[in-house]
Parts: structure tokens; C-alpha cells; sequence
């Protein structure tokens, strides 16, 4: 998560949509006194500890735990965050946990079986969109680069590349799906389709 005091805005990160590349790179324009949560690459936040060195913050902070620590800019910034096609994020997933399974199709099937298709409970408060943009990840370079103009800081032409090493097959997940596979995906976030514009 990152709450800029300098730029005004408050981006909250969710799971396998390449929040970490995006928080590193917005972590860039930050200064004090912004809030920046430790990621994998960096391993360091900035003023995301309190006076007992306690982290104040989660690295997936919720849209209502943040409101309700920072009112003040919750009320005035510009918030934000990233979603992804649901059946992109479910193999995704599956790739991030292969380690801890024999092969891909256990573990893919372990992260069906769990339900996580979307990350409604990252920008949610109580059933409705907390945020004022919940960008599309397949347009997330060139729509960071437009709100990079907007703070005066120039975004990378490319995103850094977190976390991506694990995917070793990279067809689109529509043709790695099985139909059936594809179908409760669908059904476990028609909600996420419908308001995404994204095609099952």
C-alpha cells in the first residue's frame, strides 16, 4: 500500500496484478512524509512504522482499515487500485503456489478450490467499490503513465518485472482453462466480470 501525502493519492495493492511492479515504481515519486509498505523487491517501507517499530500497515491494507487510518486523506485523494481477469489471476495463483504442490494441476486446483478469483475485498466496503478507479491490469503501464503526468513524475516506459518468473507457460489462461474450470471461475466472480467488461 502506498499513501502519498505529496501527490494525494492512495494506492491499495492486490494480489497477482502486478501491484508490487506498480508499487515500486510509484514508491519512486514518493518523499516524506509518504506511507510506502515493505514489498518483495525493496524489502524496506517508508513511514509505515509507529513510535514501537510496529508496522502500521498491511501490505494488502483493505479500502476500510485504510479509511479508517488515515480519514483525513481518504477523504481528499484520489484512490486506487488494480484488477485483473479473474482466469488470468487464478493461474497466476497457481503458478505463485506451484512450489508447494507435486505439479501445476494440483495446485491450480487448489486455488480454485479456495475461491480467490478477484480482489473485491482489497477497494470493498461492505459490497461497494471504495475507490475512485479500479484499473483494468491489462491497461495498467499506460494508465500509470497518465497519472504519473498528473503528479508531475514520469513513469518507466516498461513495468519492472515482480514475482512473474514463476509462470513458465505463458498462453493466455483461456487456453490453459478447462471449460469447467472456466465455468466456476465465472460463476465465483460474475461480479468482477460484469463490472470489468471482462469476456468469460
Amino acid at each position: 500500500m502506498i499513501a502519498s501525502f505529496t501527490n494525494n493519492f492512495i494506492f491499495l495493492k492486490s494480489a497477482k496484478t502486478g501491484s508490487s511492479s506498480t508499487e515500486v515504481v510509484l514508491a519512486a515519486s514518493c518523499r516524506d512524509p509518504d506511507i510506502v509498505t515493505p514489498n518483495e523487491q525493496t524489502k524496506r517501507g517508508m513511514n509505515d512504522r509507529n513510535w514501537l517499530g510496529l508496522s502500521r500497515f498491511r501490505s494488502h491494507e483493505h479500502a476500510r482499515s485504510a479509511r479508517r487510518k488515515l480519514p483525513g486523506l481518504w477523504e481528499r485523494a484520489f484512490k486506487f487500485t488494480v484488477e485483473r481477469h479473474p482466469y488470468e489471476k487464478v493461474v497466476s495463483q497457481a503458478y505463485y503456489r506451484l512450489p508447494s504442490f507435486p505439479d501445476f494441476e494440483l495446485a491450480l486446483a487448489s486455488v480454485i478450490r479456495r475461491g480467490k478469483f478477484h480482489s473485491r475485498a482489497v477497494y470493498e466496503i461492505d459490497g461497494e467499490v471504495a475507490v475512485d478507479e479500479v484499473i483494468d491490469y491489462a491497461n495498467l503501464a499506460p494508465r500509470l503513465a497518465e497519472l504519473g503526468a498528473q503528479w508531475g513524475h514520469a513513469m518507466p516506459a516498461a513495468m519492472p518485472r515482480i514475482n512473474s518468473a514463476q509462470r513458465k507457460d505463458r498462453r493466455p489462461a483461456v487456453e490453459i482453462l478447462t471449460e469447467a474450470q472456466k465455468a466456476e471461475i465465472y460463476e465465483g466472480a460474475r461480479v468482477v466480470f460484469d463490472r470489468m467488461g471482462f469476456k468469460p
